[in-house]
């Protein structure tokens, strides 16, 4: 959206470069190279937001709102920071969806074989900002226009307004991006790189956590330190009172990129279940264990594994209203004293933590706080309160404080 504070009729008659035709796809391209986890921006592991753009959509979106229709597409491109800047036949979408046609065959790296920076590793510089801005003065009746972001999440849009010298404006109401819109869009533009403070900060946030988190993750051996906890909720059969733990699968990782983990239950005489961990399982390991097929159907059925009778997804769902339900670690994921993670079965200290991580969201009062507000009544609610999550805590507890639940 572009906002004109002296003259709204300054660009009447005259379409923007947005109406009419503009390069999608090259455009699109650097999008796709941008999403790759080890190439993306260093605001994009400042804050993750679910909605953020990437930075050629961010920079062609606000540069095509403001600028008149009519501006060739590879000036546009430039001014993006797609493309060689010279030595190229041809324009520069079709020089890029060659080079995207011929990625496969490519020797080095992805820069290297496109022939340019990646566009977020490069700003406009002072010629292009200043023949963007003459245009814009011609356009918007002798003045650039102000940029507006009316739900900036992530700050992407107006952090690339900025760039190009652009007045701009920023709104969000969520709290947690809001402040760090202020360090994208004000603070880091006045003082430059962030990084020290950063990194200082961040590990003086991590220092106290560990402090006040290390009972709750118990080390197995002295170079070993749990990392994170795979948990899921547990109900009782019915018919026979063993414990049905409530996962879709047994598998817990089966990346192409590492090692294959299976947990496998085993039901002890008691009627609970304890759980092994096969790392890289052989079929003789598994012996005819299905590991994609876990407690709970598609239809949100789940199947006891002592006497194989079926707990319908409407008795579960009650279950959970009434609060008759429990959860149980299934696996823990740890960090050996190489650094690197690898995965085993809970053990008795892992347990204990568990109890005690419960026992401490029930009982401590510096923990009820704003997070204990009912969840209200709603569509994106309806499903957490079928399941008995009926305070906001209720939400980071179940899902959030052991990193993840199957």
């Amino acid at each position: 959206m572009t906002e004109n504070n002296s003259n709204s009729d300054g660009i009447e008659g005259q379409n923007l470069a947005i109406e009419g035709k503009l390069p999608l796809k090259a455009v699109g391209i650097e999008n796709l190279k941008e999403a790759n986890p080890k190439h993306m921006p260093p605001h994009r592991y400042l804050h993750p937001w679910f909605a953020r753009r990437p930075t050629p959509a961010a920079r062609l979106a606000t540069l095509a709102s403001i600028l008149p229709e009519g501006v060739d597409s590879d000036q546009i491109l430039s001014w993006i920071q797609i493309g060689p800047k010279e030595g190229i036949e041809g324009d520069i979408s079709e020089y890029v969806e060659k080079k995207k046609a011929s990625e496969g065959d490519r020797s080095g790296s992805l820069g290297e074989h496109y022939g340019y920076p990646r566009p977020f590793t490069q700003s406009p510089n002072k010629k292009e900002r200043r023949d963007i801005h003459e245009i814009l003065e011609e356009t918007w009746d002798g003045e650039l226009p102000t940029v507006l972001d009316p739900s900036a999440g992530g700050g992407v849009i107006p952090y690339e307004a900025i760039r190009y010298g652009l007045p701009t404006k920023a709104n969000e109401l969520n709290p947690v991006p809001s402040v760090i819109l202020q360090v994208l869009l004000n603070y880091a533009p006045r003082v430059g790189s962030l990084k020290e403070d950063l990194e200082q900060w961040s590990q003086r946030i991590d220092d106290l956590a560990e402090e006040r988190l290390e009972q709750y993750f118990p080390s197995e051996g002295e170079h070993d330190s749990v990392d994170s906890y795979v948990c899921a909720h547990v109900v009782t059969c019915p018919d026979c009172g063993t414990d049905i733990p409530l996962v879709s699968k047994w598998s817990i990782r089966t990346r192409r990129s590492a090692d294959t983990v299976i947990s496998v239950p085993e039901v002890a005489e008691d009627g609970s279940i304890g759980y092994d961990c096969i790392i890289e399982p052989t079929e003789e390991e598994l012996d005819g264990f299905d590991h994609k097929q876990g407690t709970v159907s598609r239809g949100g059925d789940a199947e006891c594994l002592n006497c194989g009778i079926v707990t319908e997804s409407e008795d579960i769902v009650e279950m959970h209203q009434e609060g008759d339900f429990s959860y149980d670690i299934i696996c823990v994921r740890y960090m050996n004293s190489s650094g690197n993670y690898s995965f085993r079965a809970p053990n008795d200290a892992d347990y204990e933590a568990l109890t005690s991580a419960e026992q401490r969201i029930e009982s401590d009062f510096d923990l009820a706080s704003f997070l204990t507000t009912p969840l209200p009544e709603g569509e994106k609610t309806r499903e957490p309160r079928e399941h008995g999550i009926h305070e906001w805590r209720a939400l980071v507890n179940r899902q959030k404080a052991f990193d993840f639940t199957v």
